[in-house]
């Protein structure tokens, strides 16, 4: 396993923990901080395209999987980016308070990263865990991907939340599971991270391994 810490705005480069691994050379670190305005929040496509080709510079030469801290949750829409580099089917295991779902802008920003990822065509799936904030309520008028959940390409299982209203008026795909005008989000998450793994291998995979990209941060958003 091969970490790598990209030092976006200090948040990870100075925790202890993971100096003490760069030091003991079981790790790589970039400073990016030259990227971070163009990478904050909402990124542009040069600096993405700086970013990656700076990551595969620091990381060649080698092999097996990779975790990679890179910053606060400013820059958490990044996970989208680094998925470009993975050139087999993936599913992405996503924590958060927050679906990342929204379908407008059609930019790579900390709102909207879910479906940067999705029109990926090696990400076959992504599941969110979590989200119990408002962005579940009203879903259709805060541009959340419904149509991605009726065609199975993101499920959300939020920590806790009622139904969703929907706008009767407004369009929603068939599939959705709806009980008159509210959609109900599947409860007993918690034991379905038991078969997790088993669930998140991307078609005609090993099962016994799990040697998919991972990406994340210390520091909670």
């Amino acid at each position: 396993m091969r970490l790598c810490v990209l030092d976006l705005d200090g948040s990870v480069a100075a925790q202890p923990p993971l100096l003490a691994r760069l030091a003991g050379g079981a790790g790589r670190s970039a400073a990016l901080r030259d990227l971070a305005p163009r990478l904050r929040l909402a990124a542009s496509r040069s600096a993405v395209a700086s970013l990656l080709q700076r990551l595969d510079r620091l990381l060649a030469g080698g092999h097996g999987p990779e975790v990679i801290f890179y910053g606060s949750g400013d820059f958490h829409h990044l996970t989208a980016a680094f998925l470009m580099r993975r050139a087999k089917p993936i599913t992405v295991i996503h924590l958060d308070n927050h679906p990342d779902w929204v379908t407008f802008p059609a930019t790579l920003n900390c709102g909207a990263w879910v479906n940067r990822a999705l029109e990926n065509p090696n990400v076959v799936k992504v599941i969110t865990i979590g989200p119990c904030s408002d962005d579940l309520a009203w879903p259709q008028l805060k541009g959340g991907n419904l149509a991605a959940i009726a065609a199975g390409r993101l499920e959300v299982y939020p920590w806790h939340h009622p139904p969703s209203r929907l706008v009767p008026f407004l369009p929603r795909p068939q599939a959705l599971p709806t009980v008159g005008h509210r959609l109900h989000w599947q409860t007993g998450w918690r034991r379905r991270l038991d078969g997790l793994p088993r669930r998140s291998q991307p078609p005609h995979s090993d099962p016994r391994r799990l040697d998919h990209p991972r990406q994340g941060r210390l520091c909670p958003r």
